[in-house]
C-alpha cells in the first residue's frame, strides 16, 4: 500500500512541480527568423504559430516566457493581417494579454519588452496601451545601457537601438545615450 501512495504522490508532484519547457538557441534562432518573414508573410504566422504548438504547446504557465511573448507576437501578426477592424481590435487585446503574461513572468526580459513595445508602437495611442509603450520604453531604454548581451546578443541589440531611435518616440537626451552605446559597438 505504501509503494502505491509513494508513486501515486510521485506521479502528481510531476504535474505540480512542472519545470517550464526552455528553448535552445537554434530553435530561438528560427522562431526569431519566422517572426521577421511573417511580418511581411502572412503564411509564415501560420508556419511559426504551427511549430510554436508543435514544440511547446500553449499551456503559458510552463513555456519559456520568451516564446509566450512570441505567442503573443503572432496575434499582433494576426490582427494585421485581419480584415474587420472588430477582427484586429480583438487580435490586438488577446497579443497584448499574452504579451503581459509573458513580462509578468520575466519583467526585465529585453527581447520580450521590445516585443511588446514594437507592436504598441504601431498601435493607434486611441487603444489605450500608451501607458505599456511608455513603461516598455523607459525599461528597454535602461537594460540596453546595461549592455548585458548574454540573452541577446550585441547585434541584436544594434538592431533594437536602431529601431527605438527610428521610433522617435525617445527623449532627445535618450536618443543622445543610445547613439552613443552605437559608436562603441566593434562591428559595422
Amino acid at each position: 500500500m505504501n509503494k502505491i501512495f509513494f508513486f501515486s504522490l510521485l506521479f502528481l508532484s510531476s504535474f505540480v512541480f512542472a519545470e517550464t519547457v526552455k528553448v535552445d538557441s537554434a530553435a530561438l534562432e528560427f522562431i526569431r527568423y519566422k517572426f521577421y518573414q511573417g511580418i511581411e508573410d502572412e503564411d509564415q504566422v501560420d508556419t511559426l504559430e504551427s511549430y510554436l504548438v508543435r514544440m511547446y504547446g500553449r499551456d503559458f504557465n510552463n513555456i519559456d516566457p520568451v516564446i509566450t511573448a512570441y505567442y503573443g507576437a503572432i496575434e499582433a501578426l494576426r490582427g494585421k493581417y485581419a480584415f474587420f477592424p472588430f477582427t484586429k481590435l480583438s487580435y490586438v487585446n488577446s497579443s497584448q494579454e499574452i504579451l503581459a503574461k509573458a513580462i509578468e513572468q520575466e519583467p526585465h526580459n529585453l527581447e520580450i519588452r521590445f516585443l511588446r513595445f514594437s507592436i504598441l508602437h504601431h498601435i493607434p495611442g486611441i487603444l489605450g496601451y500608451g501607458r505599456e509603450r511608455e513603461v516598455d520604453k523607459n525599461i528597454i531604454f535602461n537594460l540596453l545601457l546595461q549592455k548585458d548581451y548574454s540573452q541577446l546578443n550585441i547585434k541584436r541589440q544594434e538592431g533594437i537601438i536602431e529601431f527605438m531611435i527610428n521610433s522617435d518616440r525617445l527623449s532627445e537626451e535618450q536618443t543622445e545615450e543610445l547613439m552613443k552605446l552605437t559608436a562603441n559597438f566593434t562591428f559595422k
